[in-house]
């Protein structure tokens, strides 16, 4: 091989099989998600360590090999720093896996209502988000909306399934990163008042005035989003598009916006 460089070439190509295999990750997630791993490794307590065929006791099936197979989905998910995993000697000189919970495993699984990054994966791993990025190249526009006739934000809120989707998305997007905020931020204790452009269902808003419940709160979305978001205290819904005019206030407050 021309220009041959021992390890060098060895690493690139490595690379690109990695690169060739990476739709397995996904894939993986979304099993773990589906099959509630996350939920049943927490459950166990903190600083758990589970085999295989402990968190197969607590799946829906009595298949031999199930084990051995949900063991290569761990190690994968341990590859990608969601779990850990340690090597147990047995009693009879063999050796098991055992893995917990590592601190991204933890986003995964629900707070106490239930709100985690995994209604966030069911948005990304949506249908109609896996759309041909080399049509949209080559076409130089909104492929979504070229086929559909409309943006993927109103494609998703076209039915009651999709609208699902992306305000339990949303939720678990602002519960998340708005619980950040308030622990570590103290700029909102000198607000009187907010705008969240963009608010979906005013989850964002409704955990700020809890805890700072003197802020005057204003939801602000298209009029199809908010005439269903529910009844806040200290939030009132506005309709409208941030494109032409958003309300004045003191404090304009955005995240996780669509494009038009």
């Amino acid at each position: 091989m021309e220009n041959y460089k021992h390890g060098e070439d060895e690493e690139a190509g490595a690379l690109a099989l990695a690169a060739c295999v990476s739709h397995v990750f996904p894939m993986a997630l979304d099993a773990a998600i589906q099959l509630d791993l996350f939920e049943i490794i927490a459950k166990a307590g903190v600083g758990a360590l589970l085999s295989p065929s402990d968190i197969v006791s607590q799946l829906s099936t009595s298949k031999e090999g199930a084990a051995a197979v949900l063991d290569s989905l761990l190690r994968l998910l341990a590859t990608h720093s969601l779990l850990t995993c340690s090597v147990s000697r047995l009693e009879n000189g063999g050796t098991e896996r055992r893995y917990g919970l590592a601190p991204a495993g933890k986003f995964f699984v629900g707070d106490e209502n239930g709100v985690s990054f995994a209604q966030f994966r069911a948005l990304t791993s949506w249908g109609e988000m896996q759309f041909s990025l080399k049509d949209a190249i080559i076409e130089g526009d909104n492929y979504i909306k070229r086929i559909h006739g409309k943006s993927n934000y109103a494609v998703l809120l076209s039915n009651q399934e999709t609208t699902k989707i992306l305000n339990d998305a949303m939720r678990a997007h602002s519960t998340v990163h708005i619980k950040k905020a308030i622990k570590i931020y103290d700029g909102f204790s000198s607000l009187g008042s907010i705008v969240d452009v963009g608010g979906g269902t005013a989850t964002a808003l409704a955990l700020i005035i809890t805890n700072y419940p003197y802020i005057n709160g204003v939801n602000f979305d298209l009029p199809e989003v908010v005439r269903n978001a529910p009844t806040y205290h200290g939030v009132e819904h506005i309709g409208g598009d941030m494109f032409v005019e958003v309300p004045k206030r003191r404090c304009h407050l955005t995240q996780g916006i669509f494009g038009p």
